[in-house]
């Protein structure tokens, strides 16, 4: 199982996974690398950090 995740603006993250079973290795991180790439490009202005003291 692959998974993409990413901020959605409302202070928690969305996701969505993908099957290896279903779609194979390779294509199953493909699909999860290009769903978080997309999603990443709807939340135009939003600034997500992560807070850990660094």
């Amino acid at each position: 199982m692959w998974e993409a995740t990413w901020p959605n603006g409302k202070g928690e993250q969305s996701h969505v996974s993908f099957s290896v079973k279903e779609h194979g290795e390779g294509r199953a991180r493909q699909l999860a690398v290009l769903a978080r790439e997309e999603a990443l490009e709807t939340i135009d202005g939003y600034f997500w950090a992560c807070e850990r003291g660094v």
